[in-house]
């Protein structure tokens, strides 16, 4: 995981970011809720909520409810982008190695045109 986090900084700095805004919205729910449930006083003592509270709390949760299957979506795709990006690397080093054993051919062919060119000068 920390091999893929390097090489793929930008996403993993992105998921970090997603996974923190998660958090904090998650946590900011939560002191909605128990702010609703105990009647917004602040004295800890719960109350029942009254109609208006409970519709409030309905539609706080509704939205909860949209946001996280909105974040699982993005997580998904990011998901995919992160696969395919995998992908994409792995073609890459391949393809780096591949130049790679070309270059060393080349040089390995170029060392060996040298000597030939010698040997005929000290032929003739």
């Amino acid at each position: 995981m920390m091999m893929m986090c390097q090489r793929n900084s930008s996403v993993c700095s992105m998921v970090s970011s997603m996974v923190h805004h998660v958090m904090v919205g998650i946590m900011l729910m939560l002191v909605l809720f128990v702010d609703v449930v105990d009647g917004g006083g602040g004295d800890g003592a719960t109350t029942i909520a009254t109609a208006d509270e409970a519709v409030s709390l309905s539609m706080l949760q509704q939205r909860h409810v949209e946001i996280v299957t909105e974040l699982k979506d993005v997580l998904s795709q990011q998901q995919e982008k992160r696969s395919d990006m995998d992908a994409r690397l792995m073609e890459m080093e391949k393809e780096t190695k591949e130049v790679e054993m070309w270059m060393e051919l080349q040089k390995d062919l170029e060392s060996r045109t040298i000597a030939m060119h010698q040997m005929v000068r000290d032929y003739n």
